[in-house]
């Protein structure tokens, strides 16, 4: 972990949701992409490999964009592309310093795997990833830190330890209540 954010990325993984809205099982959440996605998987790993994170990104759009199209926004498949891509987004702002963006994605992130009941662990992370981002933007964007306070706070009750949860809202109710925003 380095400066506060967690930049593990998420397996190549998911298959069938319920167009019902019910969760997809867990093992749909890992179960491997059709074959015709592997060109685009290929060449995001190739990407990330060679550290083009810009190019990677867009890739890691694409498939969540054809994805999507093909299964919906829920779906396992679908939400691990988008995790992924937020991944991306996070490292790539690691360097840019970009943190509005980045803010921003990982708050859509967490609110779509909230959505499709994705794996906890995953989105707990991007939970805490979405925190140490709108850390960084309270210093660097204030009007859109506080934008985003009030999509980040409910997400935060969301975390496993109570304590974590309290420290964290605390963190960014003290920041509004400053004035700060």
């Amino acid at each position: 972990m380095t400066d506060g954010f967690d930049p593990h990325p998420v397996p190549r993984t998911p298959v069938p949701y319920a167009s019902d809205g019910t969760a997809a099982a867990p093992d749909d959440w890992a179960a491997p992409l059709p074959l015709t996605y592997d060109p685009l998987w290929a060449r995001l790993t190739d990407r990330i490999g060679a550290g083009t994170y810009p190019e990677a990104l867009a890739t890691a759009d694409a498939l969540e964009t054809a994805l999507g199209r093909e299964y919906g926004p829920l779906h396992p498949h679908t939400v691990n592309a988008l995790t992924v891509r937020a991944w991306l987004t996070l490292l790539s702002a690691a360097r840019t310093h970009e943190w509005a963006e980045t803010a921003a994605h990982l708050v859509e992130t967490t609110q779509r795997r909230q959505a499709a009941r994705a794996p906890a662990s995953e989105t707990h992370r991007t939970i805490r990833n979405a925190h140490a981002v709108w850390t960084l933007l309270t210093r660097q964007d204030p009007e859109t830190a506080r934008e985003l306070a009030g999509l980040l706070l409910p997400l935060l009750a969301a975390l496993p330890v109570a304590e974590e949860q309290e420290r964290y809202a605390r963190s960014v109710a003290r920041w509004i209540e400053s004035g700060a925003a």
